[in-house]
């Protein structure tokens, strides 16, 4: 990784070791809502899923939406807005435009 990557993403983490609301807020609004993703993920490979980690899948899915808001919204997150969409929400928001999809469609 080159050296100006490592700093903007020391940047980052500055701005969200800066607001500790923004911090409480996901770790208290979203994250704790979602289940242990990459776990699910080893059991659906498996085809060793059951309904309930599937219905888990589903609801991480629906906290997405939320999740993207809170930071976009984040003042200290603003700062850097395009490193922002690149480390979090892009990847949040093609992983959520993916399942969002594929739900609408078998419904």
């Amino acid at each position: 990784m080159m050296l100006w990557h490592t700093e903007e993403r020391l940047d980052v983490v500055e701005a969200l070791v800066c607001d500790s609301e923004l911090r409480q807020s996901l770790r208290t609004n979203h994250l704790r809502r979602l289940p242990d993703l990459q776990r699910l993920s080893s059991r659906l490979q498996r085809r060793n899923a059951s309904l309930q980690d599937c219905y888990r899948v589903y609801q991480a899915v629906a906290v997405l939406p939320e999740l993207i808001e809170a930071l976009e919204t984040s003042s200290a997150i603003q700062q850097r807005p395009e490193l922002c969409t690149q480390l979090f929400t892009g990847p949040i928001k093609v992983c959520n435009g993916i399942y969002a999809s594929r739900w609408h469609t078998k419904q």
